[in-house]
């Protein structure tokens, strides 16, 4: 094995909040990968004396090229012949998960912020929560389940259409840091094939494009799960009905009439009887259309938990009812995003700044003509043509023994995680 031990390079060892052993030189080369609302990991290889401070969940801290890599050992191997220990680290947001949010925790009306101050669903005081753009002021409306608070922080998101969560390991930052917003800084700095400047990161690789369109889904209905009712109690009526809470590019329309057939439906057109409503909604990604060239690929996503509801014993009202067709619509159009076709673009670049990170732009200076291939669509051709910002979706850190790092990067027009998005 190769031993590391470039000059700014070290680890620590902590056991209980305190330093318990440090040291300079590791027997691998060092390596992991960020994408948003994941947990990195890594692993690090020791010599087998420093075997006697990892026994058990012991947090290791990577140091190298003004970055930290904060992790949990969550699983290691000694080999006696080698005498070396391999140590499996997830990131420090992993012990997210080892708290759970209570039991049918319903949170009505309230700011991610002020949600994200308590210890109800934060891990711990020692966390820092940095709101981007106006994410602290988003209000949910929702009823946890008994789940992780990682998980949480995610399902979160995820009813937003916009909002996603991050991790990231400059040395000038807490480790212990979650950063939530829209994304999409754009960062001073430009990939091209030019010699390194200060704002130039030079290309070293070739790109290489993937394009997928398998799983593509561009007019979804949306349904609650765990209802009593049948899929039409999730409708979204009343976004349906107010053109003002929708988003243009994300229209509602109805799909289908005469569903539920086993049913009668003689009842008024009543709020309070929207579950009997014999229409069934869909919500329409007109972007999503337009890259697939006007083909529409139906398709269905279902949410837990988000039938109307009230504390305190109140009576549900027709606001509340408003209030939950808002939430199924905003999560349904997250989905609908994390459906569209992906054009990605993959490089090797020489080290990123330490202010780079997932969801961040940048400029990519390479020649259009190479980069959009027969397979798109004229909508594609266009969305690439338009500009050279891209979407960093995802980062690999990878520094050899001399310290020298490398990233291969992840570029997409569209901001997307690999997340599936639970295609029924």
């Amino acid at each position: 094995m190769i031993a590391m031990a470039n000059a700014d390079f070290f680890f620590e060892i902590i056991k209980y909040g305190k330093v318990v052993a440090r040291g300079k030189q590791t027997l691998n080369t060092l390596g992991w990968d960020n994408e948003l609302m994941t947990i990195p990991s890594t692993e690090v290889v020791l010599p087998i004396t420093y075997s006697s401070y990892i026994n058990g969940r012991v947090e290791i801290k990577l140091f190298v090229n003004r970055k930290v890599f904060h992790g949990i050992v969550t699983e290691y191997e000694l080999n006696k012949i080698d005498e070396t220990i391999s140590v499996n680290l997830s990131h420090i947001i992993h012990e997210w998960d080892n708290n759970q949010l209570t039991t049918n925790l319903a949170i009505k009306n309230r700011t991610l912020g002020g949600i994200y101050d308590t210890i109800d669903f934060k891990y711990s005081n020692e966390w820092e929560m940095n709101y981007l753009q106006d994410s602290s002021n988003r209000t949910i409306d929702y009823v946890y389940s008994r789940q992780g608070k990682l998980q949480g922080l995610t399902k979160t998101c995820e009813l937003t259409s916009d909002l996603f969560w991050r991790v990231g390991f400059c040395q000038d930052r807490s480790t212990r840091s979650i950063d939530i917003g829209v994304f999409g800084e754009k960062k001073p700095y430009v990939f091209s094939t030019k010699p390194s400047g200060k704002q130039n990161i030079r290309i070293i690789t070739e790109p290489s494009i993937k394009h997928d369109f398998d799983n593509v889904i561009n007019v979804a209905v949306v349904y609650g799960e765990k209802s009593d009712s049948g899929m039409s109690s999730m409708s979204l009526r009343e976004v349906f009905n107010d053109p003002s809470i929708q988003d243009p590019n994300f229209p509602v329309v109805i799909l289908n009439s005469g569903i539920n057939n086993e049913r009668r439906y003689d009842y008024v057109d009543f709020p309070k009887l929207a579950p009997n409503n014999d229409l069934e909604y869909a919500v329409i990604d007109t972007e999503s259309i337009a890259l697939e060239a006007g083909v529409v690929i139906e398709g269905s996503f279902s949410f837990n938990d988000l039938a109307p509801f009230n504390t305190n014993s109140e009576e549900i009202t027709d606001s509340d009812r408003i209030v939950a067709s808002k939430t199924a619509y905003e999560a349904a159009i997250k989905k609908l995003k994390q459906s569209r076709r992906t054009y990605q673009i993959e490089i090797a670049v020489e080290e990123l700044p330490c202010d780079v990170n997932v969801g961040d732009r940048i400029r990519l200076l390479y020649d259009n003509q190479l980069l959009i291939i027969e397979e798109c669509s004229k909508y594609m051709k266009k969305i690439l043509s338009m500009d050279d910002w891209f979407y960093l979706t995802r980062i690999g850190y990878e520094i050899d023994a001399t310290g020298v790092e490398m990233n291969v990067v992840t570029l997409d027009k569209f901001l997307n995680t690999n997340r599936e998005s639970e295609r029924q």
